[in-house]
């Protein structure tokens, strides 16, 4: 083929294509194509930007691109039933992408400043108190190809009903145009747009009147034109919004940190020492008060000359603002050396290059430079107007002039700017400016200011020391009552103990004595103190001992009544408990007279307990058991009346202090011990508490016990490592136990111990 014949046919071939004109309003329309393409992402550019530069996502509600997500994915559905123009389409395909990319950042920037991890929540938990606040980036990604999965299938079967395609193109303009209304709602409900990016609200407002206007002009379906102008008013109202609760610049307090008043519209309208406000102003103020200091009284030989005073005028360097403490100032200069005379009035006068303010200059630097630097050495409220002279106060307290300087504590863990960090049993620490908060019952009732306030939950976080230092003296601490082991020493003793009623240990009951199984502590009594049956003292008070006796040891518990077995455990740990009064001391035995039959041994004690009657000890009832029908019978009254089961002692028995089998033990419900393993953290009214304890059995099997933990216990749990008690029907055939339920802390008990199911006789 000629040179000639192929540019015929290239140009043959360039002809059939129809090129676009390069006219100024195709060049106008493609820019508008491409700002409405780029220009949905770009308002959130600034938002994605100040999250990544804080650390904190707090300000931004995520249930925007929850709101943009859902509007694109049905605006793609809508483009299936009825075309519009592609560069819509290109940007809800963009838009999808960067709001993930945001959600991604988000969620990244919570589990960062996580402190203590609480329990993960996930899309296929399908909790409704936590949709779109998942804890992993997955579930996000799972929920959206769902909700794609769901609207693509609708799409694809009414793809041909129009009623149902207007009907998703509505719901997709619809869902854009409330796109601010969860940021509006969030300002409202914080009284505050702190954390918000203006810069985004701008660009919203801005994009969103072009894309109106692009709509309307290019004549898109009616639905876009109509929400656009809803979203356009919604963005002006987020904008009323930022200017109605914009911090406005406050007048400084003319008592500034000497200010007693504590009313929220006095702080609200006048700046104090702690404030969040622009330092530059403040700073300038302080410097021309601390040129002033110190204050002396005027009197006829001690007035000062105006060019001596601006001689005496030091060079001031710039302060910083500390937020540690309100009302000190570390880097404050030093006033000038005040030479103090025997007589009543006081010279000032200074002369530049003198001997005597030399040699005052060396003492301040010696002071300053002394091991005093590394002691924390707090400054005296009253400051310059502080009258006091006694060496100690001086000592124990920066004045002006002294020259000496604090070394600030450091907090033991950093709390950043606005980060809320959770504790143990739901409590909460958060920091705002100086003021460092906690959402226990101990911070908020306290009166004094809020930057005054510490508890025991921010001293444990921060330290004693950065507390001090930050409120300048702690509470003071609640007398502890001494401890029994201070007042009594462990002593080593053995107790009668049971074993479970089975065949083998007694085919036949009839004679045996019957007493009730009581539920509580186990108490040896030596005619001086209770012990445990590991020798532990329980020192309870003496008007609740006296009336027992000195010379007869007995075997009983301390008893609160049925199914109070955690109260009984509560009192009889502190002997400063008010509730003694409630617990009665049920003797069965007595140790010391062991050689003798049981019949002897309960008439001795019970004929003692009739002609003295204790008022907070009795002697448990005893009867006969005459048949098995009557033991079956009176068990199930006794469960039925709440209690633990039955005791039967064989006759003519004799005290044996190991586990013997003249003692034996009736119940429906087997008890054990565990040891406390960890935690499970609670769900919705236990939320930020405990859920169940996490326990492992003598065997070495875990499981969880959760219920009969009362809300107090699920704030404050058993301690790791120690040994509980539960109650339940039967092991399964994991060897779990089965329905655990939790009766308290076993205070006599080291190591955990497994129950022993019986075979019952076939007639019991």
């Amino acid at each position: 083929m000629s040179s000639d014949n192929m540019v015929l046919s290239a140009a043959g071939l360039l002809g059939g294509i129809e090129l676009p004109e390069f006219t100024i309003l195709n060049i106008i329309s493609w820019i508008c194509s491409a700002a409405m393409i780029f220009g949905g992402v770009v308002p959130f550019i600034p938002q994605y930007r100040d999250i990544q530069r804080s650390g904190n996502a707090d300000g931004f509600s995520p249930f925007v691109c929850l709101t943009l997500l859902i509007a694109n994915i049905l605006r793609i559905m809508f483009w299936f039933g009825k075309h519009y123009e592609l560069p819509l389409l290109a940007q809800s395909i963009i838009m999808l992408f960067a709001m993930m990319a945001l959600v991604h950042l988000c969620v990244h920037v919570r589990r960062k400043t996580e402190i203590i991890v609480a329990k993960q929540h996930k899309f296929t938990d399908f909790d409704w108190d936590y949709f779109w606040m998942w804890t992993d980036f997955h579930s996000y990604v799972e929920f959206i190809f769902a909700f794609i999965a769901l609207f693509g299938l609708i799409t694809y079967l009414f793809l041909y009903n129009m009623y149902v395609v207007e009907t998703i193109g509505f719901l997709a303009v619809f869902a854009e145009a409330m796109l601010g209304a969860p940021q509006f709602y969030r300002n409202f409900t914080n009284k505050s747009t702190q954390g918000m990016s203006k810069k985004m609200v701008g660009f919203w407002t801005m994009g969103d009147i072009f894309k109106t206007g692009y709509f309307i002009v290019r004549e898109a379906p009616p639905q876009f034109w109509i929400c656009g102008m809803l979203q356009v008013s919604i963005d002006i109202s987020i904008f009323l919004q930022n200017t109605e609760m914009a911090p406005h610049k406050k007048e400084k307090c003319k008592y500034w940190e000497k200010c007693f008043r504590k009313d929220p519209a006095h702080k609200r309208d006048f700046l104090h020492p702690g404030d969040k406000e622009d330092t530059k102003s403040t700073d300038v103020e302080m410097k021309d008060e601390t040129v002033s200091k110190p204050t002396l009284k005027r009197s006829d030989t001690d007035i000062l000359m105006d060019d001596e005073t601006k001689e005496t005028k030091p060079k001031l360097k710039r302060n910083r603002t500390h937020v540690i403490s309100d009302d000190e100032d570390d880097d404050e200069p030093s006033p000038p050396p005040v030479k103090k005379l025997r007589s009543k009035t006081v010279s000032v006068t200074k002369k530049t290059g003198s001997g005597d303010s030399k040699k005052d200059t060396d003492d301040d630097d010696a002071v300053a430079s002394g091991s005093s630097e590394d002691v924390y050495i707090p400054k005296c409220q009253y400051w310059d107007e502080c009258y006091r002279k006694d060496p100690n106060h001086r000592k124990q307290y920066r004045h002006p002039g002294d020259g000496r300087k604090s070394s600030r504590p450091k907090p033991a863990k950093k709390l950043e700017e606005g980060v809320q960090v959770s504790l143990t049993g739901g409590y909460r620490l958060k920091r705002l400016g100086s003021d460092f908060t906690c959402t226990c019952i101990g911070w908020k009732i306290q009166k004094n200011a809020t930057n005054k306030r510490t508890c025991k939950h921010l001293r444990e976080y921060l330290g004693d020391t950065f507390e001090k230092a930050r409120i300048g003296q702690l509470p003071v601490e609640k007398r502890k009552p001494v401890e029994p082991s201070q007042r009594f020493q462990h002593i080593t003793i053995s107790l009668l103990l049971a074993h479970k009623y089975e065949a083998k240990n007694c085919s036949n009951p009839v004679g045996w004595w019957i007493s009730e199984k009581l539920d509580g502590v186990r108490a040896f009594w030596n005619g001086k103190c209770f012990y445990s049956r590991l020798g532990n003292p329980f020192y309870a008070p003496k008007w609740f001992t006296k009336d027992l006796p000195k010379d007869i040891h007995l075997d009983g518990e301390l008893f609160g009544g049925r199914k109070k077995f955690q109260q009984t455990i509560k009192v009889v740990k502190n002997a400063e408990c008010a509730d003694w009064n409630k617990i009665k001391y049920c003797v069965f035995d007595s140790p010391n007279m062991g050689k003798d039959t049981f019949e002897k041994r309960t008439k001795t004690v019970k004929d003692w307990f009739d002609a003295n009657k204790p008022q907070y000890a009795e002697f448990c009832d005893q009867y006969k058991c005459t048949s098995k029908q009557q033991l079956e019978d009176d068990l199930k009254k006794m469960i039925k009346l709440g209690g633990e089961g039955l005791m039967i002692r064989e006759p003519g028995s004799v005290y044996e202090r190991c586990r013997s089998k003249t003692l034996l033990k009736l119940k429906k419900f087997y008890d054990a011990e565990a040891v406390v393993i960890g935690y499970d953290p609670g769900k919705g009214r236990v939320t930020g508490a405990v859920g169940a304890l996490k326990c492992r059995m003598e065997c070495g099997k875990e499981f969880k016990v959760g219920s009969g933990l009362s809300d107090k216990d699920r704030k404050r749990p058993p301690k790791i490592g120690s040994i509980i008690t539960y109650k339940f029907q039967e092991y399964t055939n994991s060897g779990s136990p089965r329905f655990p339920t939790y009766l308290g802390v076993r205070i006599d008990a080291t190591e955990p111990k497994d129950a022993e199911l019986p075979e019952l006789p076939d007639d019991i």
